[in-house]
């Protein structure tokens, strides 16, 4: 393979830029095409991502019932999800 080396900087600066913004037309040419299949996907990955923020957040209240009511992890979990559903 040869060594392509440009040695003015100027040049080299626009060539990266070109490169770069070629990068990114081609990414979003990419994600036009495939809008179709992000939004259906998207759509069924709704409540799995819902509830993996939920899980998230809500995970210091499991931890804490279960350091200070020494409570295992199922039935701190349970605790939090009835003080949950009868706050609602």
């Amino acid at each position: 393979m040869s060594d392509f080396r440009i040695s003015d900087p100027l040049l080299r600066k626009m060539v990266y830029a070109i490169g770069v913004m070629g990068i990114i037309s081609f990414g979003f040419y990419t994600l036009g095409l495939l809008s179709g299949i992000l939004s259906v996907s998207l759509n069924i990955l709704t409540p799995f991502i819902a509830a993996f923020l939920v899980a998230y957040i809500l995970a210091p209240i499991v931890i804490g019932l279960q350091r200070r009511l020494r409570l295992g992890r199922i039935m701190g979990t349970l605790v939090r999800s009835e003080g949950t559903r009868l706050s609602i």
